[in-house]
């Protein structure tokens, strides 16, 4: 083999190597590994699906202590452009008032300085979700009324996606 040839072949397992560690951080910085479905916040079945999931509030503050570092809340957080995001959390402790948290999907469109550990207010909690022991979850009515929508709106939904719904009991 050439010099030319072996550098080719070096520059090409660098470049693989590099795309995978990209994709493994991309994959990692969505919640629970999956990337975000493109889904308006005021379509019917996402409203409705936050107020099944503040309606159920009461059964998550009953297994939050029984699943420790299980437990997340999904909340609205407006970034330094306005835009509204919408972001999931681990609680690191149930609170008076609210949830002491650790932001597990970063905000996209925010540039200045961002505290991942805050307090959410349960007054502002759109869904919650607890990972069980064996697998499934518990609450997540936004995540599965965006299954939902997708299928309304584009047909079914990647296999990935439909593994992951299929672990949801509450829904």
């Amino acid at each position: 083999m050439t010099a030319a040839g072996a550098t080719f072949w070096l520059v090409l397992l660098v470049a693989a190597m590099v795309g995978i560690l990209l994709l493994r951080r991309w994959l990692a910085s969505h919640p629970f590994g999956l990337p975000p479905l493109d889904v308006s916040p005021d379509d019917p079945l996402m409203k409705e699906a936050e107020a099944r999931a503040r309606r159920a509030l009461p059964t998550f503050l009953e297994l939050v202590p029984h699943h420790p570092g299980s437990c997340y809340v999904k909340f609205a957080f407006e970034s330094d452009s306005g835009a509204v995001e919408h972001l999931w959390a681990r609680v690191e402790g149930a609170e008076a008032d609210g949830f002491a948290v650790r932001v597990e999907t970063p905000p996209a469109l925010h540039d200045g300085p961002f505290e991942p550990e805050r307090t959410i207010p349960r007054s502002a909690v759109e869904d919650w979700q607890v990972e069980l022991e064996d697998g499934r979850i518990r609450g997540g009515y936004t995540l599965h009324a965006m299954f939902a929508i997708h299928r309304r709106d584009l047909g079914d939904v990647p296999k990935r996606f439909a593994e992951h719904e299929a672990r949801y009991v509450d829904c």
